[in-house]
């Protein structure tokens, strides 16, 4: 078996870790698992997407296998085509999921907003690491699962904590969901901009966005989760919840009185 090889059933691995963890700490009713499974098809689709639209927007000159064909583009060429690219990833993993998962009602907490375009953007980011590794080398496939495995799971999980508390917190302004939405964008932008220009400054601070972005995926779980659990659509520790329907039980019940399983 190939070196290749092992790196694709890694950069896999790495993604199926992430969506189960998602999974295994969500506190309420569970997730839809139609809908899960969709999310994750919604991921497939997007690359689809975003890979027609950069053929037709992006510089044929934006060529990471080719740098003399790259450094052929000015600084402000190649900062345009980076935010492009944003546009369009982003775009392309949360636009149809939105437009689908909105007004369901079991997307109704705030971690929904995680694990939903959690999932869409881990599938997006597996595939495109495979197509890295097939593509631009092993080099490039090991460097994506020690620098960013969940990079775009992570970007798509901004703007879907965004969308959630659009949704749930009433009082919110539609600006929310731009915020999120433009950091995503400007984040990703920002990142491949480090990486294209290959300078030492440049790629120094695409490693400080890939830890930030990364990092910052746990924190908001965790944050949403609290939030959940003080709206009462959550609960937060050991026992507080059943781990097969995801009912709450606040007297530590051992058998859930939805349910009927053990807790």
């Amino acid at each position: 078996m190939s070196i290749a090889l092992y790196i694709i059933f890694a950069q896999i691995a790495v993604g199926w870790w992430f969506i189960q963890y998602l999974l295994a700490h969500q506190r309420g009713p569970k997730a839809s698992k139609r809908m899960l499974w969709f999310a994750g098809v919604l991921g497939i689709v997007a690359v689809a997407i975003a890979f027609g639209f950069e053929w037709l927007a992006l510089s044929p000159k934006l060529d990471p296998s080719n740098p003399k064909l790259l450094h052929q583009l000015s600084t402000l060429q190649l900062a345009f085509n980076c935010l492009l690219i944003g546009v369009i990833e982003e775009l392309a993993k949360a636009l149809p999921l939105t437009l689908f998962i909105y007004k369901k009602r079991y997307f109704n907490k705030l971690t929904d907003g995680i694990i939903y375009y959690g999932i869409a953007g881990m599938v997006f980011g597996v595939i495109e690491s495979v197509g890295y590794t097939l593509s631009l080398g092993i080099g490039a496939g090991i460097a994506k699962i020690i620098t960013g495995p969940f990079t775009h799971a992570s970007l798509s999980v901004l703007i879907g904590y965004s969308v959630a508390r659009y949704k749930l917190q009433r009082k919110r302004s539609f600006w929310t969901i731009v915020i999120g939405l433009a950091a995503a964008i400007g984040l990703h932008g920002l990142y491949d901009f480090g990486l294209f220009t290959a300078t030492g400054w440049g790629l120094l601070s695409s490693m400080i966005i890939t830890v930030v972005i990364n990092g910052s995926v746990f924190v908001l779980f965790a944050k949403a989760r609290r939030i959940d659990a003080a709206r009462g659509l959550g609960t937060i520790g050991n026992n507080l919840y059943c781990r097969s329907c995801g009912w709450p039980n606040p007297k530590h019940f051992m058998f859930c009185v939805q349910c009927g399983k053990r807790t």
